[in-house]
């Protein structure tokens, strides 16, 4: 099911990607630790993306993103990070990871047109 997604990590509420690669990558994994899961889910059916609209989702467990498992590799040089890594987590930098599939829907100019109050000019 996510097969040829676009992942996104450190995407916060970014929209740029589904505008600009809508028309070319159907499904999109945004993932950013300092994001609570709650924030998510009211920017996404509050506000969602410009010219789409929310047509269904379903949350994701950790096999569903990594059927294998996943262990992270730290490349050498980056070793001494992870403490430091580690004290930010601590202190509230990182949220509780989650992962929630949301399926969007392009509108068509009749939606945008009364979502927006605006009217279409014949």
């Amino acid at each position: 099911m996510l097969k040829h997604s676009l992942y996104y990590p450190a995407a916060g509420f970014d929209g740029p990607p589904v505008q600009f690669l809508g028309g070319f990558i159907h499904s999109f994994i945004y993932v950013d630790y300092g994001v609570e899961e709650g924030a998510v889910h009211n920017e996404v059916r509050q506000n969602g993306f410009r010219g789409y609209h929310l047509a269904g989702g379903m949350p994701l467990e950790k096999r569903d993103l990594a059927p294998n498992g996943w262990s992270p590799r730290v490349p050498p040089q980056y070793q001494d990070q992870i403490q430091r890594f580690a004290k930010k987590l601590a202190h509230g930098f990182v949220r509780e990871p989650f992962a929630y599939w949301y399926l969007i829907a392009m509108m068509t100019a009749a939606k945008i047109t009364a979502r927006s109050g605006l009217a279409l000019s014949p």
